[in-house]
């Protein structure tokens, strides 16, 4: 059995075929073309805000975490043993009082800052730094690189990461940690 219907369309007279021409159909592949493209641009932009986004966040959280700890343990401190722009090494009293020396050093090769314990044991605490400096200070707030009147620490950094094309770079200024343990005299005060 077969059911045959028929379609009446009054623009087109008995007999001739309903389609689309084709001017019709390239018009609509090139709007469609187009529409897809834009498609895909937002979506490759989309995708490289996000990536830029996650990669500022995880810089962020990690610098964070390193002025939390360089922070902690400077202010322990009690003695500078060297103290360069890429390198700062000193001793601070642990909680039971023992002696602990400790050394950050930035490695410019593999754009990190180690922290490396008396042990020998080196720790990735900064990674993606292309640029990193050591200031020191004094008592008084002047700079100085003389180990034996260094008082306060203060860490610049720069991180880079490339990520799809765009580069991230997220600056790192600690605020001057003080070594308190650190015994200072400067003439007008009493050693203490």
């Amino acid at each position: 059995m077969t059911i045959t219907t028929v379609r009446f369309n009054p623009r087109h007279p008995k007999g001739q075929q309903c389609g689309f021409t084709l001017v019709e159909v390239l018009i609509a592949m090139v709007l469609g073309t187009m529409i897809l493209a834009v498609a895909a641009s937002v979506t490759g932009g989309l995708a490289k805000g996000s990536q830029s986004l996650i990669n500022y966040s995880e810089m962020n959280t990690q610098s964070r975490q390193v002025l939390s700890n360089l922070g902690s343990l400077l202010r322990s401190g009690s003695t500078v043993l060297e103290a360069s722009d890429e390198r700062l090494r000193f001793i601070r009293l642990t909680e039971s009082g023992d002696p602990e020396t400790l050394t950050y050093s930035y490695d410019n090769a593999q754009k990190v800052l180690l922290l490396t314990r008396a042990d020998g044991s080196a720790t990735e605490v900064l990674r993606d730094v292309s640029h990193l400096s050591f200031n020191y200070f004094t008592y008084r707030q002047n700079p100085t690189a003389e180990p034996l009147e260094i008082k306060h620490v203060q860490l610049e950094a720069e991180m880079t990461r490339r990520v799809l094309g765009l580069v991230n770079r997220n600056y790192v200024i600690s605020a001057r940690f003080m070594l308190r343990n650190k015994r200072v005299n400067d003439g007008n005060l009493p050693s203490s």
